[in-house]
């Protein structure tokens, strides 16, 4: 068995987009923003609690609003 290509790769799930990738390195595998790590469905999750405020989630967890649009497009399926 050739195991010098057997481990997984990381892959970016949005269409002409690096913001958001999915490694088996980094976050157990779970979808991250590629620049800062933080959680995709964490920050979608606080987008959602703070009324959809995109500028505000920017702030509080200090990335571009870009960030937070490429999150709201892969978590909930849709454009900002």
């Amino acid at each position: 068995m050739n195991t010098s290509n057997s481990k997984a790769q990381h892959r970016y799930p949005l269409a002409r987009s690096r913001a958001i990738v999915i490694d088996p390195d980094r976050n157990f595998g779970r979808p991250i923003l590629s620049a800062s790590g933080i959680d995709t469905g964490l920050l979608y999750h606080a987008y959602l609690a703070e009324d959809k405020d995109r500028k505000r989630i920017a702030v509080l967890y200090e990335i571009p609003v870009t960030d937070v649009d490429a999150v709201i497009a892969f978590e909930g399926g849709g454009t900002a």
